[in-house]
């Protein structure tokens, strides 16, 4: 059987880049890759914007709503983020 040169460098390739190395081996080689602590990103809260404050830039504002309807008592808190009741949106079209 012969064997053709592009496969047989093909095959080589997989199979050293498969290999398998112990977890002692690589800690060294990649300090800086091993997770010794948790890390918890701080988010500023956002506020809100009034009216005036809105049309007083020269901007134009981007509205997206995902949903527009009441909320129950037990919405998630996804929900609740991407959800703007008909009284709020109302006011917002208002201000437009």
């Amino acid at each position: 059987m012969k064997i053709n040169p592009k496969q047989f460098i093909c095959s080589l390739l997989i199979f050293t880049g498969c290999s398998y190395m112990p977890v002692n081996d690589i800690a060294p080689m990649a300090p800086s890759l091993m997770v010794k602590a948790p890390v918890k990103e701080i988010v500023a809260a956002k506020t809100m914007a009034d009216a005036q404050t809105i049309l007083s830039k020269k901007e134009v504002p981007v509205l997206c709503y995902h949903h527009i309807k009441e909320l129950p008592a037990t919405a998630s808190e996804y929900l609740k983020a991407y959800t703007v009741t008909p009284t709020a949106f109302a006011d917002q079209m208002k201000t437009l």
